[in-house]
């Protein structure tokens, strides 16, 4: 029985997707379909700001602490 919270609250209004290709998708692709979730993203009222992170790894956060889900690159 865990008595003591191990992690931070996140109070953080945001949410991460993470966009995974198949194998041996070019950059280019990966890149147009991030675009294109972009572009729905503009149209949602909820959301204010948005960023991607293509080809490189995004900072790591609390999703990465919660699911010991490292930032992957491309």
């Amino acid at each position: 029985m865990v008595t003591v919270k191990m992690l931070p609250f996140d109070n953080k209004s945001e949410l991460q997707v993470i966009i995974e290709c198949p194998r041996g998708a070019a950059l280019e692709q990966t890149a147009a379909l991030t675009h294109e979730m972009g572009e729905y993203l503009k149209t949602v009222p909820e959301v204010t700001d948005y960023q991607s992170y293509i080809g490189t790894a995004a900072p790591y956060n609390f999703n990465g602490l919660v699911r010991h889900l490292l930032p992957a690159i491309g």
